[in-house]
């Protein structure tokens, strides 16, 4: 998956332009503190009344990758398999290859 951009506004300089970051940019504090913040609100909005706070740090966690354009531990576990099903089939059409000629 692409490293997809994120918008921010570069606060430091005064600069109105968006600066660009890709979610390899963003620290592994920055990513924690944006997932905490989504969580407080997502408590928030019910009142801080019933639900858990684990389900609220991982609802949030994965709306923020997400956002980010981190893939999900699926999505790399998918690519990962796609691989090595890829490269074993490599493997087995260059060993056909070497015993099949224009006879065949």
């Amino acid at each position: 998956m692409e490293n997809e951009r994120v918008e921010t506004t570069a606060a430091d300089s005064g600069d109105t332009k968006p600066e660009t970051k890709t979610w390899s940019d963003i620290s592994a504090g920055e990513r924690h503190r944006m997932i905490a913040e989504a969580a407080y609100f997502k408590a928030k909005e019910r009142g801080f009344r019933g639900g858990s706070p684990l389900e609220d740090w991982l609802a949030a966690e994965a709306e923020i990758d997400e956002f980010l354009g981190i893939p999900s531990k699926k999505e790399t576990q998918d690519l990962a398999a796609y691989q090595r099903m890829r490269q074993e089939l490599v493997r087995i059409l260059a060993g056909v290859g070497d015993t099949i000629n224009v006879e065949t």
